[in-house]
Formats: structure tokens, sequence, C-alpha cells
């Protein structure tokens, strides 16, 4: 019989089961289906140095940490230092920071002020625990920039001390100002120069950012070469040191050289405490050094003539508090004198 010729099977063409596989197409990043929300809340939880990192992955995240920046971790500045050495159109920020062990160095020149973004980009959202200021000669134009570089950074400070400032170049209003938009709780001056009886006299202890300070420091003025006394008059200062007029409840120690008080003050102060209905805001510890000679209209509780020592006390029945002074003779006219609040016992 002849053979029936049998239909031909068809070869599938190379690579067609392939082809009959749907195609898969890209997905969306993952990184798009977190919504800012999300990542806000994450970012939340990370320190500043991993929040650095979490800039260069992609614009998103660089734009939302920009943006949301005060609501997540800070950086951490143990100590920066605003110095100008032989100028002072240039100012030099220098810090570190203990726990990035990090090290912050960057030049400013004041008369370009392209830099400031630098150096607000370097210091934004930051801890600084001390900012200290000099040497430097503090005039209206340095000091408008390194406010707003501290400002534009967002920068929490804990405490400021100016060393060795020059305020000749700078108005009294504006280093005022200075002072206060720096906004901080801790203040010291020490060898400040060219610093005349208006920078720290009455209106200086009348500004309320200085009167609600739980730390004042002043130290050391001079003009001329010569000492300058903190010109402060009794009735100002023993209203700075009783807190009239202010909020605050955490004002501890206030530590003056040279003010010019009277020989009453001790006196005066004694007596204002047993009689002052309110002495919550009053300063814990205070400290005047190189006071004129005090005549005391009161009897003493102790009393030593070969040391030069001699102490009172007061006693305020409304709160059951007592204020004890210490008045110690130094070498030549002066004295100092302690004050110090505590319980009666």
């Amino acid at each position: 019989m002849p053979l029936t010729p049998t239909k031909k099977r068809k070869i599938p063409a190379k690579n067609s089961v392939e082809s009959n596989l749907p195609i898969l197409q890209e997905g969306p990043n993952i990184e798009s289906f977190f919504a800012n929300e999300i990542m806000i809340n994450v970012f939340k939880f990370l320190p500043r140095n991993v929040l650095d990192k979490c800039r260069l992955v992609n614009r998103r995240w660089n734009d939302i940490i920009d943006i949301h920046g005060y609501n997540f971790a800070r950086r951490s500045i143990d100590k920066l230092n605003i110095y100008s050495e032989f100028c002072q159109n240039f100012i030099t920020f220098g810090g570190f920071s203990l726990a990035s062990r990090s090290e912050i160095q960057y030049v400013l020149d004041g008369n370009d002020h392209v830099g400031v973004p630098g150096i607000v980009h370097i210091l934004k959202n930051s801890n600084i625990k001390c900012l200290v200021i000099g040497p430097i000669d503090l005039c209206d134009s340095n000091a408008e920039q390194i406010l707003s570089v501290l400002q534009g950074a967002d920068t929490h400070i804990m405490e400021i001390q100016m060393r060795r400032v020059g305020l000749g170049n700078i108005t009294v209003k504006l280093f005022h100002k200075f002072c206060e938009k720096i906004n901080t709780k801790r203040y010291a001056f020490s060898e400040m120069r060219q610093a005349q009886n208006e920078y720290f006299g009455n209106e200086f202890f009348n500004k309320m950012i200085f009167k609600e300070s739980s730390y004042i420091y002043i130290k050391g003025l001079v003009a001329n070469a010569l000492a300058v006394p903190v010109a402060v008059d009794d009735e100002t200062l023993l209203d700075f040191i009783f807190g009239v007029n202010i909020k605050s409840v955490e004002r501890k120690v206030a530590c003056l050289e040279l003010p010019s008080i009277s020989s009453q003050f001790v006196t005066k102060i004694l007596n204002r405490f047993a009689n002052e209905a309110d002495i919550t805001h009053m300063v814990t510890e205070a400290t005047l050094l190189l006071c004129p000679p005090q005549t005391v209209l009161r009897s003493y509780q102790s009393l030593n003539i070969r040391l030069g020592y001699v102490n009172y006390a007061s006693y305020n029945v409304t709160e059951n508090k007592e204020l004890q002074v210490e008045i110690i003779k130094q070498k030549g006219y002066f004295v100092n004198v302690f004050l110090s609040l505590g319980e009666k016992y």
C-alpha cells in the first residue's frame, strides 16, 4: 500500500515560548509607595548624622529633611567659636562635636553674602551647648551677619560666652539687641573692651532677656586701658536679684565684678528680703566682687576680724526662707559680698 504522506509538524519558531510570555514592565520605585507623612515619621527616629546621609539618596528625601528638619533630631555641637583674628570683615566659625567626632571650620567674608548659605547649611538645626564669641571687634555689620547665620540655621544655644570682644564700633542699642536675638538662658561677659558704662548699666539689667536668665556673669570690663565698673545702682540691682516683674523661676547665679553699689547695699537687701511678699523668682546665689566697704546696721551671726570676715542673715517668714550674706575683706579698699538663698533650719 502506498504510504499516506504525514503532515509535517510545525517546528515552533525559536524563542516563540518566550515571546508568548507576558512582558514584564518596570514597576514603580518602592520608595514612591511611602507617603511623605510616613517618611517624616521614619526620619523622626534617626540621628542627625544618619539624616545627613539620607539627604543624598534623592531630591525628594533631601527636600523632606530640609523642609521638616525642625521636627527631627538636632545636630549636637559642644562648642562653637566665632572670632576674627585680623580683620573684622572676616569671621571664622570654628567648632567641634564630641558625639559625631567632627569639626567645623568656616571663614566668612563679611563683604560677600554669597558665603552665608554655606555656613547656615553646616549649622542647620543644631543644638549648640556653648557659643563663644571673641576675640572680635563687633560692629553693626558683622553683628547683623552673625545673627543672620544663627537665626537662618535655626540654632538652639544653651550658653553664650563673650571674651575679649571690642564694643567701640557697635551702638549700645544694637549690642543689647544682638544679645537678645541670640536668646539663651546663660550669659557670660569677660574682658570686654571699650565697654563704657552704658553697655552694662541700668538699661542692661532692666532687659527682660537678662532678668530671666538662669546665669549672668560680668567680669573684667575695660575702656581706655582702665577698669570699668558695672554701672548699676542699688535699686536696679535689687530688683534684678529679687526678680521683679518676671515669670522665670530658674534663676540661679549672678556674678558681677566691680558693681557700683553703695555702702548701704547689704543693709538694703537684708531689710527688703525680710519684708518681700514674693521671693519665688529670686536669684539663689549672687557674688559681688570688689565692692565698696559695707556699713551694715544689724547684728552679725559670725565675725572673724583677723580674716576680715563677717556673716549676716535675714529671715522671710512668708516663704520660710533664709538669706545668708557673707562679706570678706580684700587687700586694699574693696570687699567681696556673697549672697545665698536657702531653707530656714
